[in-house]
């Protein structure tokens, strides 16, 4: 049966052949499509259809690919189009990036410190690069970081992401209580203060310790990754320790700052080509390929 046949008539878009539907988040669904004019595979993400009364909602879609949009870093999923369907569907086209996501590649539990030591770095150029352009991503975890084929590293969904510049907030803390609550700051779950660039910096940290551990740091006093698994640096203990201060101004100063760190641990694990080739290899391996939501 061909899968188009299941398109809603809703999503027709002139320039772009819809094909099928490739993944879901809360407020929107994500199809696989061609772009007629240069005959390539594109993401379209369109906004749920519940949702196009909620006016909320609709401007928060809407103003996550024009924030992407003003991103160009490799590490950083692109944009390339947004439009509205004839029957007022808000929608936006993205690069079609196979791979798998992180956290598939976490349960897999087949990584080789190096590797996810090369990942850590690459995901801290990104945020970087998005820090230092006034963009809050709000909403690090593994699931919004895909690997491509080649192992590279790739920044997704920023469907929460606020503008702002250096440590000024970037909204009001009423409306920052949006994400995945065991990956968010403290300041982010309380909504008492606003969200600022050290926020991703702690959502950074329990990322890293998941990554290294294969579970998620409890609130408060937690074991160290070293004691965990003694093939792990000492030193990341120290790294992801300040990464998850309570109060953002303990924490490191910026992505930057952790980047250095990281390679402090092993110098060049970003630039040894065996690690993106045995990344490559464990890619080819998982079943399925990575939505983009």
């Amino acid at each position: 049966m061909d899968p188009a046949a299941d398109i809603p008539g809703d999503l027709a878009i002139a320039g772009y052949r819809i094909h099928d539907q490739i993944g879901s988040g809360g407020m929107s669904a994500v199809y696989r499509g061609t772009q007629t004019s240069l005959d390539r595979t594109v993401a379209i993400k369109f906004l749920s259809h519940e949702f196009l009364g909620d006016s909320g909602i609709r401007e928060r879609f809407e103003r996550e690919s024009v924030i992407i949009a003003r991103l160009n870093h490799p590490g950083i999923v692109r944009v390339i189009d947004r439009g509205v369907t004839r029957d007022g569907r808000p929608y936006f086209v993205m690069e079609h990036v196979e791979g798998a996501d992180l956290a598939s590649l976490i349960d897999r539990g087949t990584l080789e410190t190096s590797q996810k030591l090369d990942i850590v770095v690459q995901v801290c150029k990104a945020l970087a690069y998005a820090h230092h352009n006034g963009v809050i991503h709000g909403d690090i975890k593994p699931a919004n970081v895909i690997l491509d084929r080649d192992g590279h590293a790739r920044i997704l969904d920023f469907g929460i992401a606020r503008v702002a510049r250096g440590d000024h907030p970037g909204a009001p803390a009423s409306e920052l209580v949006v994400g995945t609550p065991s990956y968010m700051s403290p300041e982010q779950v309380s909504g008492t203060r606003p969200m600022t660039a050290r926020s991703d910096l702690y959502s950074l940290g329990v990322l890293i310790y998941e990554l290294f551990t294969g579970r998620k740091p409890p609130t408060g006093r937690f074991t160290p990754p070293s004691q965990i698994d003694r093939r792990i640096p000492a030193a990341l203990d120290r790294i992801v320790e300040r990464c998850l201060q309570v109060e953002p101004a303990h924490r490191f100063s910026s992505a930057d700052e952790v980047k250095d760190r990281i390679l402090s641990v092993m110098p060049g694990a970003h630039l040894e080509t065996v690690q993106r080739e045995r990344t490559r290899q464990d890619l080819g391996a998982v079943d399925g390929k990575f939505t983009l939501l």
